[in-house]
C-alpha cells in the first residue's frame, strides 16, 4: 500500500469513531455541565462552553473529513458560499476552543491567587469573555468569509511542464483521479487552508491560468477541451486576489499555528506551574482545617485544580506534535504522520468527556445520576405498559364473564 492509501485507510477507521465517541461525549458534557449544582461554578460554566465549542470543531471539522473519505463529498466544493463558510467555521471554532482553554485556566489563576479573584471570577463574566471571544476570532478570521473563492481552472497537461511535475509529484497537494465525461482522467486538487506547506510555483502558475482563462475566448476553451484525452481540471478553494493569497501562504499559518498552538500552549503551561504549586501547598495544609465546611470547600477546588490540569496536558499531549511537525516543514498532504497529527488534534476536542470522568468526582455523580434517570424513566414507562396491557386484559375478562352469566 502507499502512503496515501495508509493515510486514507487510517481517516476511514478513525474518523467516524472520533466523531461518533466525540459528539456523544461533549453532548453528554453539555447536559451535565447545564445541571443547577454545576453551571454556578465558573470553571463548569468555561467547561460547558468548551464542550459546544468542541462538539462544533467535530461536526465542521471531522465531519467534512467522514463526508470526503466515506462519500468522496468535498464541502467546501459545492459552491462558493460552501466554500468561504466552511474554511471560516473550521478555523473559527479551533481557535475559539483552544483560547478558551486560555481563559479557563487564567480565571482558574486569579482564583487561587488573588483575594479579590473570586470576585472577578463568577459565571456571568465567564459569559461575556466567551462572548468576547468569539467576536475577537470572529474578527480576526473574517478574511474567510470576505475573499475566499471557489476556483476551477484548466489547462492542458504536459509532462515536461514544470507545473504539471509539480502536480504529479507532489505531496503538498491532496491529489484524486476520477472520470468526467467527455474529460478523461480529470484530476481535482483540494488545498487544505491548515497546510503549511504550499506549492508557491504551482498556486503562481494556477492563478495566471484563471485570470488568463477569463480574459480567453470561452468556445476555443471548450473546444479544447472536448479535444483532448488528457484534460485536467483544478478545483480549490483559495485565494484569488494577489495580496490575500500572500496573506494567506505567508503570514496566516503564523497567525494560524500563534492561537491553535502556541499562545495556549505557553499560557496553560505558566498556569499549570502555578496551580501545581497551589495544590501541593494547600495538600500540606489540608490536615490542619478544623473546619468541615472549610475541607470540603478545599478539596472541591483541588479537584478543580486536577480536571484543569488533565485538559491542559491533554492538550499539549495531543496538540504539540502539530507545532513539532511544522517547525520541522514535515505538515504534508496525504502523508501518514500528519494524518495522525490530525487524528491527534480532532481527538482533543472528542475525548475530553473521559477525563472530566477521571479526574471529577461531581462529573462522575452526575453521569451516574443521568443514566440512572434514563434507565428509571424507561422502567416506568414499560411498567406503565405492563399495567396497561394487564388492566386491559382482566376487564375483557370480566366482560367475558359477564356475558357468559347473561
Amino acid at each position: 500500500m502507499s502512503e496515501k492509501e495508509v493515510s486514507d485507510l487510517l481517516k476511514k477507521i478513525f474518523t467516524p469513531v472520533l466523531l461518533g465517541l466525540g459528539i456523544l461525549g461533549n453532548v453528554i458534557s453539555i447536559i451535565i455541565f447545564s445541571k443547577a449544582s454545576l453551571i454556578k461554578h465558573t470553571t463548569f460554566k468555561y467547561l460547558l462552553l468548551l464542550s459546544i465549542l468542541d462538539l462544533c470543531v467535530l461536526i465542521s471539522g471531522c465531519g467534512s473529513i467522514f463526508l470526503e473519505v466515506y462519500f468522496d463529498l468535498n464541502v467546501r466544493h459545492l459552491n462558493n458560499f460552501s466554500c468561504k463558510l466552511h474554511s471560516f467555521m473550521v478555523i473559527f471554532f479551533t481557535h475559539s476552543s483552544s483560547m478558551l482553554l486560555v481563559c479557563m485556566s487564567v480565571d482558574r489563576v486569579l482564583v487561587i491567587k488573588m483575594k479579590k479573584g473570586s470576585k472577578i471570577s463568577n459565571p456571568k463574566m465567564a459569559s461575556r469573555v466567551f462572548w468576547f471571544l468569539l467576536i475577537f476570532i470572529g474578527i480576526l478570521n473574517i478574511h474567510f468569509l470576505l475573499f475566499n473563492q471557489l476556483i476551477s481552472s484548466e489547462k492542458l497537461p504536459n509532462d515536461n511542464d514544470s507545473s504539471y511535475l509539480d502536480v504529479k509529484n507532489s505531496v503538498l497537494v491532496d491529489l484524486k483521479a476520477t472520470t468526467l465525461e467527455p474529460i478523461n482522467a480529470t484530476q481535482i486538487i483540494i488545498f487544505n487552508v491548515k497546510n503549511y506547506s504550499y506549492n508557491q510555483n504551482y498556486l503562481n502558475n494556477v492563478y495566471k491560468n484563471h485570470n488568463s482563462r477569463q480574459s480567453s475566448d470561452e468556445n476555443n476553451l471548450n473546444d479544447n477541451k472536448l479535444s483532448s484525452n488528457n484534460s485536467f481540471k483544478y478545483q480549490y478553494c483559495y485565494a484569488t486576489d494577489p495580496f490575500y493569497y500572500g496573506y494567506l501562504t505567508e503570514i496566516f499559518p503564523w497567525v494560524d499555528l500563534f492561537f491553535y498552538v502556541i499562545f495556549p500552549s505557553t499560557v496553560m503551561l505558566i498556569c499549570s506551574i502555578i496551580i501545581i504549586s497551589k495544590i501541593f501547598s494547600t495538600s500540606n495544609r489540608l490536615s490542619a482545617f478544623s473546619n468541615t465546611i472549610s475541607r470540603k470547600r478545599a478539596i472541591k477546588n483541588r479537584q478543580i485544580s486536577y480536571l484543569l490540569l488533565t485538559t491542559n496536558l491533554v492538550f499539549f499531549l495531543l496538540v504539540s506534535p502539530l507545532l513539532v511537525l511544522n517547525n520541522m516543514s514535515l505538515i504534508e498532504e496525504n502523508t501518514i504522520r500528519t494524518t495522525v497529527v490530525y487524528l491527534l488534534n480532532y481527538s482533543n476536542h472528542g475525548l475530553n468527556f473521559i477525563f472530566y470522568g477521571i479526574t471529577c468526582q461531581k462529573y462522575r455523580s452526575e453521569l451516574f445520576n443521568l443514566i440512572n434517570g434514563i434507565w428509571s424513566e424507561k422502567s416506568n414507562t414499560n411498567d406503565q405498559k405492563y399495567e396497561l396491557v394487564t388492566s386491559v386484559v382482566n376487564d375483557k375478562r370480566r366482560m367475558t364473564q359477564l356475558l357468559d352469566q347473561e
